[in-house]
Protein backbone atom coordinates (compact mmCIF):
# COMPACT_ATOMS: atom_id res chain seq x y z
CA UNK A 1 0.00 0.00 0.00
CA UNK A 2 1.48 3.41 -0.93
CA UNK A 3 2.24 5.73 1.97
CA UNK A 4 -0.12 8.32 0.43
CA UNK A 5 -3.03 6.02 1.36
CA UNK A 6 -2.09 5.64 5.03
CA UNK A 7 -3.87 7.42 7.83
CA UNK A 8 -2.04 8.53 10.97
CA UNK A 9 -2.87 5.37 12.93
CA UNK A 10 -1.51 3.18 10.12
CA UNK A 11 1.70 5.20 10.21
CA UNK A 12 1.95 4.78 13.99
CA UNK A 13 1.35 1.01 13.69
CA UNK A 14 4.07 0.75 11.03
CA UNK A 15 6.55 2.73 13.13
CA UNK A 16 5.71 0.59 16.17
CA UNK A 17 6.40 -2.59 14.18
CA UNK A 18 9.77 -1.09 13.22
CA UNK A 19 10.65 -0.47 16.88
CA UNK A 20 9.75 3.21 17.20
CA UNK A 21 7.12 3.16 19.92
CA UNK A 22 5.01 6.31 19.84
CA UNK A 23 1.92 7.26 21.76
CA UNK A 24 -0.70 8.94 19.58
CA UNK A 25 -2.96 11.59 21.07
CA UNK A 26 -5.76 13.41 19.26
CA UNK A 27 -5.36 17.08 18.45
CA UNK A 28 -8.81 17.82 19.92
CA UNK A 29 -9.14 17.25 23.69
CA UNK A 30 -11.75 14.50 23.46
CA UNK A 31 -11.46 13.94 19.74
CA UNK A 32 -10.53 11.08 17.51
CA UNK A 33 -7.24 10.56 15.77
CA UNK A 34 -7.93 11.21 12.10
CA UNK A 35 -5.60 13.01 9.71
CA UNK A 36 -3.81 14.80 12.58
CA UNK A 37 -2.31 13.69 15.86
CA UNK A 38 0.35 14.41 18.41
CA UNK A 39 2.93 11.60 18.49
CA UNK A 40 5.20 11.28 21.49
CA UNK A 41 7.69 9.05 23.24
CA UNK A 42 7.17 11.00 26.46
CA UNK A 43 4.59 10.84 29.25
CA UNK A 44 3.23 14.34 28.55
CA UNK A 45 -0.52 14.65 28.37
CA UNK A 46 -2.83 16.34 25.89
CA UNK A 47 -2.84 19.65 27.77
CA UNK A 48 0.96 19.84 27.60
CA UNK A 49 1.06 19.04 23.89
CA UNK A 50 -1.79 21.36 23.01
CA UNK A 51 0.01 24.19 24.78
CA UNK A 52 3.05 23.86 22.49
CA UNK A 53 3.31 26.41 19.70
CA UNK A 54 4.18 25.03 16.28
CA UNK A 55 6.99 27.47 15.58
CA UNK A 56 10.73 26.87 15.19
CA UNK A 57 11.51 29.02 18.23
CA UNK A 58 9.76 26.40 20.42
CA UNK A 59 11.62 23.35 19.03
CA UNK A 60 13.27 22.56 22.37
CA UNK A 61 9.88 22.23 24.06
CA UNK A 62 8.89 19.62 21.44
CA UNK A 63 11.68 17.22 22.51
CA UNK A 64 10.32 13.65 22.20
CA UNK A 65 7.07 14.77 20.55
CA UNK A 66 5.80 15.87 17.19
CA UNK A 67 2.69 17.05 15.43
CA UNK A 68 1.70 14.80 12.54
CA UNK A 69 -0.69 15.89 9.81
CA UNK A 70 -1.69 13.97 6.72
CA UNK A 71 -1.80 16.37 3.82
CA UNK A 72 -1.19 16.64 0.12
CA UNK A 73 1.65 14.62 -1.36
CA UNK A 74 4.64 16.24 -2.98
CA UNK A 75 7.43 18.47 -1.82
CA UNK A 76 5.79 21.66 -3.11
CA UNK A 77 2.87 21.30 -0.67
CA UNK A 78 5.18 21.50 2.35
CA UNK A 79 8.07 23.62 1.01
CA UNK A 80 7.49 26.66 3.25
CA UNK A 81 7.18 24.59 6.43
CA UNK A 82 10.16 22.43 5.51
CA UNK A 83 12.31 25.50 4.98
CA UNK A 84 11.24 27.10 8.27
CA UNK A 85 11.85 24.01 10.37
CA UNK A 86 15.08 23.01 8.60
CA UNK A 87 16.68 26.25 9.76
CA UNK A 88 15.54 25.60 13.35
CA UNK A 89 17.15 22.20 13.63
Amino acid sequence: MPLDDWDVLQLVAHLDAEGLHLRALPTAKDGLIDDRAFLTTTSVDWDDLNDLRKVPEQIVRWQGSLYCERGPAGADAWADLSHSWATAA
